[in-house]
């Protein structure tokens, strides 16, 4: 087996599949949220959805893009940072109180 397909077969099919799987239950939970009455305000949903795409698994997909594109560092970039925005520290709960 080359070291191609041992990548594939051990990174890319779990992440994709935790991908599809995620990004189905964002869809889910998007489209029982659109059905609220009354309906909470856009602001507020737009936040929540933000945050479900970075818990889901959307910064994997930037991840992806990255490793797809090895020329465009801004994506390696992007990448790094959404990942850290993921930890609950004293400056991310900063961030948090001041959306809202």
């Amino acid at each position: 087996m080359s070291s191609n397909a041992i990548y594939i077969a051990f990174f890319l099919v779990p992440v994709g599949a935790a991908l599809v799987t995620n990004m189905a239950v964002l869809a889910i939970v998007i489209f029982k949220v659109v059905r609220i009455d009354p309906r909470p305000p856009l602001f507020g949903q737009a936040r929540g959805w933000l945050s479900l795409i970075i818990l889901l698994g959307g910064t994997w997909l930037v991840g992806i893009a990255a490793k797809a594109a090895p020329s465009a560092t801004w994506l390696a970039v992007a990448f790094v940072v959404l990942n850290s925005l993921q930890v609950r520290s004293r400056g991310t709960q900063l961030l948090y109180s001041a959306l809202g």
